[in-house]
């Protein structure tokens, strides 16, 4: 693994330069070459940025200075994979916008390795994938999944941690009639920093359905890019952040209907306790093409203690005539009369939060299909809870 020295100023303190320089991995093709080239002119992103805004990046890496590099510990069951960047995929590995720093083009300058699934067509698979991600120190791990015309598959992923830095980025590419559950569960450690990336292309009746259960790490911000591309494609992404104590936690999502008769939704929830901090960013961008759009996005924060920050941004972009799109966004505490009803039928004071907690994680959990999932997201969820009022 080779070091690249940053010879040019760059727009971020000289410690985080240091720690970008010491840890890139070699290059192994000239678009990751063109991406470091890139970062060192750059710099990190930061909160002058307006989708950085929110998220202190450079302070996060700061922690992590003395961690070295590592090769990604990605283990993937259930299916066959390859590693590298087969041709169909180098489409995904150009950036658009060299104008500014983003978080596609850090995990493209710190490739330390590519995972493919590739899923023939006319194939409903039964058998659940499973991909887990054991990180220690500092690694970036690319992950490209294929799903062809007519094919079905559902993924689980565990991502779990001591200390360090996951760079990621998952690519999903739906061709027409396929069919993609996946259900993220991140429960990394107190000392990890996570930035992610995660990328959906939805041909014509492709269906993906997404969850992303985050309870752990130190600071964490995920990128969620859905592209519409295809006529009646659609993508649901739900959600939950569970924080507390100093945590950070956010997600930033961009949904793009590109071909008409598409269908979207957004459904997150973010519970924070102690002076934990939680974001959401949620836009939905309508082209002209897209008529006969059906957008729908709804972020919930509550707020278990006076200490706790959440963040919110929702935005619809429409450019189209004849479409259907809503957004919301609620931030409070429990509802006290419940409470106090709860209360005055016996039952204490956290024995009735546990449940008007239970109740609020179930409104997102059941959005997951598989009822086998959404029973292991429900069981982590409340092990949360539990610790809280444990504490």
């Amino acid at each position: 693994m080779t070091a690249i020295r940053l010879q040019t100023p760059t727009r971020f303190k000289p410690d985080t330069a240091n720690f970008i320089a010491d840890y890139f991995p070699a290059a192994i093709t000239q678009t990751q070459k063109n991406a470091q080239n890139q970062l060192k002119l750059q710099g990190l992103p930061t909160q002058k940025l307006e989708e950085w805004k929110f998220f202190n990046l450079p302070l996060a890496l700061k922690k992590l200075a003395e961690l070295p590099a590592a090769a990604p510990n990605v283990t993937i069951n259930n299916i066959s994979f390859s590693r590298g960047v087969p041709d169909w995929a180098m489409k995904y590995f150009n950036e658009d916008n060299v104008n500014e720093p983003s978080l596609r083009s850090i995990t493209n300058a710190m490739i330390n390795d590519v995972y493919v699934v590739d899923i023939a067509p006319n194939i409903n698979l039964e058998q659940m994938i499973e991909i887990e991600w054991m990180l220690a120190d500092v690694s970036c791990a690319h992950i490209i999944i294929r799903v062809q015309k007519n094919s079905s598959i559902i993924m689980r992923e565990i991502q779990v941690g001591d200390l360090g830095l996951r760079i990621g980025r998952m690519i999903f590419e739906l061709e027409d009639n396929a069919h993609v559950t996946h259900v993220r569960l991140a429960n990394d450690d107190a000392g990890t920093v996570a930035i992610q990336a995660i990328d959906i292309f939805a041909a014509r009746d492709a269906v993906y359905d997404g969850f992303i259960l985050n309870k752990g790490g130190a600071s964490s911000r995920t990128e969620i890019h859905g592209c519409l591309t295809g006529a009646n494609a659609e993508i649901s992404l739900n959600g939950l952040q569970l924080q507390a104590k100093t945590q950070q936690a956010e997600t930033n999502i961009l949904l793009e209907h590109k071909a008409p008769h598409g269908r979207s939704n957004q459904f997150y929830k973010t519970i924070l306790a102690d002076e934990a901090v939680g974001i959401f960013q949620g836009k939905i961008h309508v082209h002209q093409v897209a008529q006969k759009t059906n957008g729908y996005q709804m972020s919930n924060g509550i707020l278990l203690s006076q200490g706790t920050t959440m963040h919110t941004k929702p935005q619809l972009e429409i450019y189209a005539d004849d479409v259907k799109c809503s957004h919301g966004t609620t931030t409070g505490q429990l509802d006290e009369t419940p409470l106090f009803y709860l209360c005055s039928r016996g039952m204490s004071v956290a024995e009735a939060r546990r449940l008007l907690l239970e109740s609020t994680i179930g409104d997102v959990v059941q959005k997951i299909s598989h009822e086998d999932l959404q029973a292991q997201v429900m069981a982590v969820a409340l092990d949360w809870v539990n610790e809280i009022y444990d504490a």
